[in-house]
């Protein structure tokens, strides 16, 4: 599902929760978030209002005897939730109004007991919503960085260590040290048999933690003797029936994800959707960073681009695809309101 998901994922590497929730905005996130959870080997479940009654105390059920650890949920169905010893709650999804913030981090730490809430943002936009949040509430919402790969690379070998410094002052079963005689008597060193063993303890544990960098402002590279930034196209669900102009989406573009207006390249506006260059290492940030968001008024999703055009085209330039064809003879006035229309033009690029 993104940048988002693989920020989550980390967390819940680095925190370890016996039991956490993760708050969603709509049923269909819950549904992809669920099911991106499991297919990574985390024993998670989705409860909102689609679901059968049947159902959603199956999931309460298994929820409450720990054998799921992770409840992602909507704020509508997770209310009446009453379940204690959560450690850990989500905010995968920044909550639609602020009262549901204080409901959702009000389920951990309960009964005298320490509990933790997280929220992920990306993008000024977010970032603003969360300080008005805190204004809210009257509380210090405290910024801190992801756990990087590192990080958790260095947490899991550490525990490693300690399980095999706890298991080496147990004794060891005769089948183990039977096997053991028979590896050395057929030239195989014990130090030989420990690394190998180490090292696919290792292999497995890292193998869970997920390829993630936290993004970082890309500027795009000039002709000035330095290299041009790769990029590539998303595609965003409104053009030019919506009254779409390439301020609005190069602004929203720079509010939502706190890159330059610079960072992007071309856009091109189509009768009912619209393409924008980006950098090519940033787009699952932009996606995430401007999906489900709101472009003058419009709410809008964001995809990677699969190279289908339909409908005329005005690049940010506001050239249109039939420029040159069909062109009326240019009279003083005529090359004087081209002159204008140029000066706008530009005022877009």
């Amino acid at each position: 599902m993104g940048r988002k998901t693989d920020a989550l994922r980390l967390l819940l590497l680095a925190y370890e929760p016996k039991s956490a929730m993760v708050f969603c905005n709509t049923k269909r996130t819950v549904d992809e978030l669920t099911e991106a959870l499991c297919d990574k080997g985390i024993q998670a479940a989705g409860l909102h209002g689609d679901m059968k009654q049947m159902q959603r105390t199956q999931v309460m059920n298994a929820f409450k005897s720990g054998r799921i650890g992770v409840l992602v949920a909507t704020d509508v169905a997770a209310r009446g939730i009453d379940v204690n010893g959560i450690d850990l709650v989500f905010n995968y999804d920044l909550p639609q109004d602020n009262e549901y913030y204080i409901h959702r981090i009000g389920r951990t730490g309960r009964a005298g007991k320490s509990g933790t809430a997280l929220t992920l943002v990306s993008g000024r936009r977010q970032v603003f919503a969360l300080r008005d949040i805190a204004k809210y509430t009257k509380a210090e919402i405290i910024q801190k960085a992801l756990p990087t790969r590192a990080d958790l690379a260095a947490k899991k070998t550490q525990q490693l260590h300690d399980a095999v410094a706890q298991a080496c002052a147990e004794q060891p079963s005769s089948r183990a040290e039977e096997l053991l005689n028979r590896l050395t008597e057929e030239g195989y060193t014990a130090q030989q048999i420990a690394q190998v063993l180490l090292e696919e303890k290792l292999s497995a544990s890292l193998q869970s933690i997920p390829e993630f960098d936290a993004p970082q402002p890309i500027r795009r590279e000039g002709k000035r003797g330095r290299s041009a930034v790769t990029t590539a196209k998303v595609d965003i669900n409104i053009g030019r029936q919506q009254r779409i102009a390439p301020n609005f989406i190069l602004g929203a573009l720079v509010d939502a994800t706190g890159l330059s207006g610079k960072d992007f390249g071309k856009i091109d506006i189509f009768d009912q959707h619209t393409t924008v260059e980006v950098p090519e290492a940033e787009m699952d940030f932009v996606i995430d960073s401007l999906n489900a968001g709101k472009i003058n008024g419009h709410k809008v999703t964001v995809k990677r681009y699969e190279g289908k055009e339909t409908g005329s085209r005005s690049d940010f330039r506001g050239k249109s695809r039939n420029d040159g064809f069909n062109r009326r003879p240019r009279g003083r006035n005529t090359d004087r309101r081209n002159e204008h229309k140029k000066q706008s033009r530009r005022f877009y690029g």
